[in-house]
């Protein structure tokens, strides 16, 4: 009987010690830092801060660089859609609000490392509502959590362990190139999607884009826009143009079938009267053309509702060449080949004046 439970015992502590250790939950799991990562390897999408993460590899960029900002949308965009040799670090960050861009922006106008940034304008990004008003608390390494004991002597999480450490894949430290079923960041920001999510077929990705269209944010989006935050923005596109920097503002394509699906429930809003909106006031605050995408792709060039596949990001890529080039127009909502209609609006204004808003 002793020996059972010393043996008994002897496994109580092992699994503490392992899960202690291991980490399986990322509670203790640090932000990694940006360097060179082995043939393969990714950033981890879990555990750490993605915002520090981003901040960093904004500071790693060679001079001359070009920006990506925005939210999960732009995720899929970057060194491919460039022209070869050009340096790309997507900044994107899921779920981003304006004042996410804000601490970027400002970090890319003291570098002075940048050669062009370009800046997604979605109305969520730039609704009243806001998470908290402390943004620059969202760039600082996370506190680490405790443990429970429920969860220090639990063999499931145990279990997460040990497959964590077999796969090389536990929160905070680089996705092995084998693990492929696991969001993680390129060396250049983008997202890596797992290979299920890829291979989604068409069929599959209009039903989900039917299914779920706009249902995340239509707080967000009944709440209007924050006019201060659009003015914040402005004040940053400027500085950056005083730095020689050139300055892209563009909204990005939603799947046809969640802009239909959306249109059809008689919301208070369309997708295109939401953008036409922000367009109107970033233009008004800015003074500066606007790149409108939101209807720029067809539905097979999407992986769900409104996050496009890179496929989608080349034909942007394509168009935002013709239009900066100077043979094209820029503040005409470009439709999907074949379709030559505007989806510009006039909707009635619901634009909230911002008091209050940092």
């Amino acid at each position: 009987m002793k020996a059972f439970l010393a043996a008994f015992f002897l496994v109580l502590v092992s699994a503490t010690v392992a899960n202690y250790c291991l980490d399986p939950l990322g509670k203790r799991a640090l932000t990694p830092e940006v360097g060179e990562l082995p043939p393969g390897y990714l950033y981890p999408a879990r555990g750490g801060n993605v915002h520090l993460l981003k901040l960093r590899m904004l500071r790693h960029a060679p001079p001359g660089s070009d920006f990506i900002l925005g939210s999960s949308r732009v995720l899929a965009w970057g060194t491919p859609q460039f022209p070869p040799g050009r340096p790309v670090v997507n900044l994107a960050i899921t779920n981003a609000e304006a004042l996410d861009y804000f601490p970027l922006l400002d970090e890319l106008i003291h570098s002075g490392n940048a050669h062009a940034v370009y800046v997604e304008l979605s109305p969520w990004t730039f609704s009243a509502r806001t998470r908290d008003e402390t943004p620059e608390n969202r760039f600082l390494e996370r506190p680490p959590e405790r443990y429970s004991y429920e969860e220090l002597l639990s063999f499931s999480v145990l279990r997460q362990a040990l497959l964590g450490l077999r796969n090389d894949d536990l929160p905070g430290r680089p996705l092995a190139p084998g693990n492929t079923e696991r969001y993680g960041y390129r060396p250049d920001g983008r997202f890596r999607y797992p290979a299920s999510y890829e291979a989604r077929s068409t069929s599959e990705v209009v039903e989900t884009a039917v299914s779920a269209a706009s249902a995340p944010h239509i707080e967000l989006l009944e709440a209007g826009l924050n006019l201060e935050k659009v003015r914040r923005l402005c004040d940053r596109v400027r500085a950056l143009h005083a730095k020689q920097v050139a300055v892209q503002l563009l909204t990005v394509p939603w799947n046809p079938a969640a802009t239909q699906r959306v249109a059809q429930r008689h919301l208070s809003y369309t997708v295109q009267s939401v953008h036409e909106e922000l367009v109107e006031a970033v233009q008004r605050s800015c003074d500066e053309p606007v790149h409108r995408f939101e209807a720029a792709c067809p539905q097979e060039e999407f992986f769900d509702d409104h996050h496009p596949r890179p496929a989608c990001f080349d034909r942007l890529a394509a168009k935002l060449e013709l239009l900066t080039s100077g043979r094209g127009g820029s503040d005409r909502t470009e439709g999907p080949p074949g379709d030559s209609k505007s989806a510009a609006a006039d909707p009635a204004s619901r634009l909230d004046s911002g008091k209050g808003h940092p």
